[in-house]
């Protein structure tokens, strides 16, 4: 699965939140949040994506690009 990395980007913005702090609430490492984050041809796991979500409060489809 692709997490759409402008919108990552956006709502950590939104939040205030910088990589190292995202990691520490999501549980997903600082290098995997970086892959995601510099748009490297990398696939997401289904929970990974879901631990992202849930840390930024939006519906794992969205980061998927979804309009959830």
């Amino acid at each position: 699965m692709r997490v759409n990395s402008n919108l990552l980007i956006d709502l950590m913005a939104t939040h205030s939140m910088k990589i190292a702090e995202l990691s520490r609430i999501s549980g997903v490492s600082c290098k995997t949040i970086e892959l995601i984050v510099d748009n490297i041809n990398y696939s997401t796991s289904k929970d990974t994506i879901i631990k992202i979500a849930r840390a930024l409060n939006v519906d794992p489809i969205r980061l998927e690009g979804g309009k959830c």
